[in-house]
């Protein structure tokens, strides 16, 4: 029934869609509309993580992107102090082993409320 190319083709292509990387949090909220959240450092990084994200969730339907609304949110302490080792936090790694500076990852949360159609 199927040729070894066949088999080769479909192993090809079942090795694509396993490669896929989730960068963002899809939520469905049904009807074809999705609630789409990433959370990275920087805020255009966070943008381009929930906007892939979108895009993959609607190429596997076959289905258009369409993004209805979209939120940013600086989640940090403060933007300006952002990145610096203070005392308190070398004090906090030496004691701990943990500087206290992990949240630096995700201080942009962005969310997109989008549609497949």
């Amino acid at each position: 029934m199927f040729t070894r190319n066949h088999r080769i083709a479909l192993g090809f292509a079942v090795a694509l869609l396993a490669c896929h990387t989730q960068v963002a949090t899809v939520l469905p909220k049904g009807g074809g509309k999705y609630e789409v959240v990433a959370q990275n450092a920087n805020e255009e990084a966070a943008f381009r993580d929930a906007e892939s994200e979108a895009r993959y969730t609607c190429d596997e339907k076959d289905k258009e992107l369409v993004v209805d609304n979209k939120e940013s949110v600086y989640q940090g302490a403060d933007k300006e102090k952002r990145g610096d080792v203070e005392a308190e936090n070398v004090a906090l790694a030496i004691v701990t082993g943990s500087s206290g500076k992990e949240r630096d990852s995700d201080d942009y949360k962005v969310t997109l409320q989008i549609a497949c159609q």
